[in-house]
């Protein structure tokens, strides 16, 4: 039994149904539809209520808290993710000081045993790329699956500008299907791709590129089913039960392994739920120290509204590990990569009345 079906549990059942194991797969939500609804502004993830599921999540930090919202559907955030497909690099796996002090905390294991399950991911997902232009790009034994698409004109510019400031900017790996198999839609390079689930089916999300073959091979999947408690006995979790929200009721579920990939916000509630912290040396851990996004945001304006295609094609990894002219914060400071024009609706639903009337008809002018 896998719980949850993003890419953790979509990608172990993968390799569970390859070796010939009889594999359930339980998800909360259901399929998305795809058709041109997807095109609507209110598709877009933070306005959709058929992914929302009514779950929310207090997360507190330092003292303060705020209300997370998971997507629950077949495919999980993948559906909705912008399909951009980057390895770890090398010393990321490197214990970092300033983080693990003198806990001698550590990866245990390196890139180098990673480097070929990179490469099968990037089967699975089909993901186009162009190597050899990232300045930090690690160690490849394999060229990627597709090339990708042309640059969008406002692409280009950002990429002249980041080489003309002696950058090194370089095609970001996307998991989108640009023509290479006849028999799937090829990419139209429409606006709504990241955060939004691809009308025709181009995005290679796991609903689309992964689950289907998988159900034709054996996997069975229950989706609209909720897992409550995990069940142990003896020192092993022996049955999960569920919530059927399609039919109503509880189901139990018995198997011989369970694997737990519903994500960083349900999976630790769903342990603590089932009182499995108690058996676990860290299980005072388990809940805290939840990873996010560490970002900002920069839009510019162009007075000439760049063509209405996608933007996300650029990044810039120059300061990845650090630079010499910036002595503050010392180490690592990560990635920049482009981001696209904002959809109006999402714009609209965000700010306040009378901001959200004057900001709104200007947002087709911007990207990021």
């Amino acid at each position: 039994v896998v719980i949850g079906s993003g890419f953790g549990g979509t990608l172990a059942a993968h390799a569970l149904v390859d070796a010939g194991l009889r594999v359930l797969l339980l998800e909360r939500g259901g399929w998305v539809a795809r058709g041109p609804e997807n095109w609507a502004p209110e598709a877009v993830l933070d306005l959709n209520p058929a992914v929302r599921g009514g779950t929310a999540y207090r997360v507190r930090a330092g003292g303060n808290g705020r209300w997370l919202y998971p997507a629950h559907c077949v495919g999980g955030l993948s559906v909705f993710y912008g399909g951009v497909s980057l390895r770890l690099r090398e010393r990321d796996f490197q214990p970092d000081p300033e983080i693990a002090g003198e806990a001698g905390a550590a990866w245990p294991f390196g890139y180098d045993d990673l480097e070929a399950y990179y490469a099968h991911a990037e089967r699975i997902l089909g993901v186009a790329g162009v190597a050899g232009e990232d300045p930090t790009e690690p160690r490849r034994s394999t060229p990627y699956v597709a090339e990708p698409g042309p640059l969008a004109g406002i692409s280009r510019r950002i990429a002249d500008a980041a080489e003309s400031l002696g950058l090194h900017p370089f095609r970001l790996p996307l998991a989108i299907h640009y023509g290479a198999d006849p028999a799937r839609p090829r990419c139209i390079r429409c606006t709504t791709c990241d955060c939004f689930a691809c009308a025709i089916g181009a995005k290679n999300d796991l609903a689309t590129v992964v689950l289907p073959e998988l159900l034709r091979r054996g996997l069975e999947l229950r989706p609209h089913t909720a897992a409550l408690r995990l069940l142990a006995e003896g020192g092993r979790v022996v049955a999960v039960e569920c919530a059927d929200r399609a039919r109503g009721g509880r189901v139990l579920f018995a198997a011989r392994a369970f694997v737990l990939a519903a994500g960083a916000l349900a999976t630790p509630h769903l342990l603590l739920a089932s009182g499995l912290a108690r058996h676990n040396p860290a299980g005072s851990a388990i809940g805290r120290y939840l990873m996010r996004h560490c970002n900002a945001i920069v839009f510019g304006f162009f007075p000439r509204a760049p063509e209405p295609e996608f933007h996300k094609q650029i990044g810039i990894h120059d300061l990845y590990f650090g630079h010499r002219s910036v002595a503050r914060p010392a180490g690592p400071l990560g990635a920049l990569q482009q981001l696209a024009t904002p959809p109006a609706g999402l714009v609209r639903a965000s700010l306040p009345p009378g901001l959200r009337t004057l900001v709104a008809p200007g947002v087709r002018h911007l990207t990021g």
